[in-house]
């Protein structure tokens, strides 16, 4: 990740799509982009795309400002593009919208950097060749058994390395080495204790892999329950915010309506409103009856409202501490 910054993926990023055939490619500005970096044309349609350089899965957030940047930009697409993962929020958002995601697109696609994850397929593969070579100087009745056997491992490790993803390399390089663990060929025969040393240390390079790669989708997963819980709180807030200008409105005897909702490090609240008049001089009022509500229905919640100006305010909810 140090190697490259937000605007150097960008850049990478324009020069990628030339090469997918995407042609009147464009950059917006760094500032005010409006959730898209990159506008880009193909095969008659513009897409609106927005570039993720992260360390962790994206979020829906991305997904909710390309979707955004796509009516603002008149774009026919949208599409979000990260060197890493999706969460299942994300995921979930974009089927509803039809914002398209490219993930796992990033310059280490290019300089082999995935490569190093199917290492394991690779050793299997050329220890099969190895062995099956063993077995191959054996008369064919001897060798029958052991060449079926090690062809298809061959075959699977071959596969796992051309074909398979990252997950599916390590399965089948594990079910491989297993293979060759179990299969007493001829070469094991006459190299028993060698081959076998080889064949373990092939066993823990797979475990070591796989145990990695677990971890990173436990990581992977603790970022979607953070973002799902981020969505749960930002949801609630929304709510309480529509609530609480419902109430002041009643109150104030004309419509409010919510600008921003707030999390304060306090557990509090601030919620900024507008109204469609000068309140300024009626707030104090409004705050006391509020108050007096939550203690009249044992709330434990205590409101503060500020004047920003003749029309705008914040309230500011607390959660009293129960006795």
């Amino acid at each position: 990740m140090d190697r490259m910054n937000g605007k150097d993926y960008e850049t990478w990023c324009t020069q990628y799509l030339r090469r997918q055939g995407f042609r009147h490619i464009q950059t917006t500005s760094a500032s005010g982009d409006q959730g898209i970096d990159i506008i880009a044309q193909r095969n008659g349609k513009t897409y609106g795309i927005q570039c993720k350089y992260y360390s962790r899965p994206v979020g829906n957030a991305a997904v909710q400002e390309a979707f955004a940047g796509m009516t603002y930009y008149h774009c026919d697409c949208a599409a979000v593009m990260t060197n890493a993962s999706f969460t299942k929020s994300a995921r979930s958002l974009a089927e509803e919208t039809g914002v398209e995601l490219w993930e796992h697109t990033g310059p280490e696609d290019n300089t082999g950097f995935l490569m190093m994850e199917r290492i394991p397929a690779l050793i299997t593969l050329l220890a099969g060749l190895y062995f099956f070579a063993g077995a191959a100087g054996q008369p064919l009745a001897e060798a029958q058994k052991d060449l079926t056997i090690l062809v298809f491992s061959l075959l699977s490790s071959l596969t796992a390395l051309v074909f398979a993803g990252r997950y599916g390399a390590s399965v089948f390089s594990a079910v491989c080495a297993l293979v060759y663990l179990l299969c007493d060929t001829g070469a094991v025969r006459s190299q028993r204790v060698i081959l076998y040393v080889m064949q373990v240390i092939l066993l823990v390079i797979v475990l070591i892999f796989m145990v990695i790669m677990k971890k990173e989708r436990d990581i992977g997963s603790l970022f979607e329950e953070k973002e799902e819980l981020h969505a749960m709180i930002g949801d609630t807030l929304s709510r309480l915010g529509e609530d609480t200008a419902h109430l002041i409105s009643e109150e104030l005897h004309c419509p409010v309506k919510v600008i921003s909702t707030k999390k304060n490090a306090d557990r509090s609240c601030t919620i900024c409103l507008h109204a469609t008049r000068n309140i300024d001089d009626q707030l104090a009022l409004v705050q006391f009856t509020l108050n007096q509500y939550a203690q009249y229905e044992n709330a434990q919640l205590r409101y503060e409202l500020v004047s920003l100006n003749t029309r705008d305010f914040t309230v500011t909810i607390h959660s009293m501490p129960i006795a």
